[in-house]
C-alpha cells in the first residue's frame, strides 16, 4: 500500500477527482479553500496543464488571477455554442474587496446556468465569507479545503 505522504501533492485523489469532474460533459463547480502559501496557485496551474492533456481541443481553459484585475472588470465571455470551458479563478477572495455593485456582474455570471462551463474558485476563505451576495451561489459548488494534511486521504 502506498502512503499518501510519500506521493507528490498532485497525486492526491482529490485533485484527480477534480480533473475528472472538469473533463466530464457537464463539469462540476469547485471552490478550493486554503490558507496563504499552501499552494493553491500551483494547484491551479497544474490542473490547467492536466486538463489540456485530458480534455481535448473542444474545451477552452481560462486562468485568471483575481488579485490582478481592477474593480468592475467584467467576467470572461461565455464560450461559443457547443464548446465546453473551464475557468480557473485564483485569489477569488480579492473580489471581496470590491464594492457590491462592482462585483455584481461576477455574482450573476457565476450563478448563471452554463452547463458546459466548469468553475474552480481558489480562495483563502469560503464563498460565504467573501460576501453575502456570493452566499446565493454556494449550492452550485463543491467546496474543498486544502490543508497540509487531508484526513480523507
Amino acid at each position: 500500500m502506498v502512503k499518501m505522504h510519500s506521493l507528490p501533492i498532485f497525486a492526491r485523489p482529490a485533485l484527480q477527482r477534480i480533473i475528472q469532474n472538469f473533463c466530464a460533459q457537464q463539469p462540476v463547480n469547485v471552490s478550493l479553500v486554503g490558507g496563504p502559501l499552501l499552494g493553491k496557485s500551483v494547484v491551479l496551474t497544474y490542473l490547467a496543464e492536466e486538463m489540456v492533456r485530458a480534455g481535448g481541443s473542444s474545451r477552452s481553459i481560462v486562468q485568471i488571477n483575481c488579485a490582478q484585475i481592477r474593480p468592475g472588470t467584467p467576467p470572461p465571455l461565455a464560450p461559443p455554442e457547443g464548446e465546453a470551458s473551464v475557468v480557473l479563478l485564483d485569489n477569488f477572495d480579492g473580489i471581496s474587496r470590491w464594492r457590491e455593485e462592482e462585483r455584481r456582474g461576477w455574482v450573476d455570471w457565476i450563478a448563471s446556468p452554463q452547463p458546459a462551463r466548469g468553475l474552480l474558485l481558489a480562495s483563502q476563505c469560503p464563498l460565504h465569507a467573501i460576501g453575502a451576495d456570493f452566499g446565493a451561489v454556494l449550492p452550485y459548488f463543491q467546496q474543498n479545503f486544502l490543508g497540509l494534511i487531508d484526513g480523507a486521504e
